[in-house]
């Protein structure tokens, strides 16, 4: 009785190991993927704030009318897979460059100026689809692996003939 509980616990134990160990390479590719993206939103989003509060504080009064050159502006220092929006205190977006629609989405946002006085945000999205397909794939690849080691290992080395 005793060795037969032994058995089982090593048997769980080798299976919980090796699930673990195929399944983390899908985990820790996912996490460095969100965060080289996460770091990448801040610094567009700083970029495009900078741009926009210079833009602002040549044409203090009309900046708000002038949604073509915000747009032109963001479009020249905006990554192409993302989504910006230029929003005024009030919520309302006076311009936007890119794409909003996919899923999984991840945003950062950074005031811009008025000569020194917040005047709006510059919310720059981007989507995690791709990261989150790779991320799904090497699961499915993970689990396929880890479901051959369990049989060979059960069949080996648990159960020989």
């Amino acid at each position: 009785m005793q060795r037969s509980s032994h058995a089982t616990l090593v048997k769980g134990l080798a299976g919980l190991a090796i699930v673990f160990l195929t399944l983390l390479p899908s985990a820790a590719y996912f996490f460095a993927e969100y965060t080289a993206r996460v770091e990448r939103l801040a610094d567009d989003a700083r970029v495009q704030a900078f741009v926009v509060s210079k833009l602002v504080s040549l044409n203090p009064d009309g900046w708000r009318y002038a949604a073509e050159r915000i747009a032109a502006a963001i479009t020249e220092v905006s990554d192409a897979q993302s989504y910006s929006a230029v929003v005024d205190l009030a919520g309302q977006e006076l311009v936007s460059v890119g794409t909003g629609d996919a899923p999984f989405r991840i945003h950062r946002s950074v005031a811009f100026h008025d000569f020194g006085v917040e005047a709006g945000t510059v919310v720059v999205s981007s989507s995690l689809q791709r990261e989150m397909r790779v991320s799904a794939l090497l699961a499915g690849i993970g689990a396929l692996l880890a479901y051959v080691l369990l049989r060979l290992l059960y069949k080996q080395v648990f159960n020989p003939l």
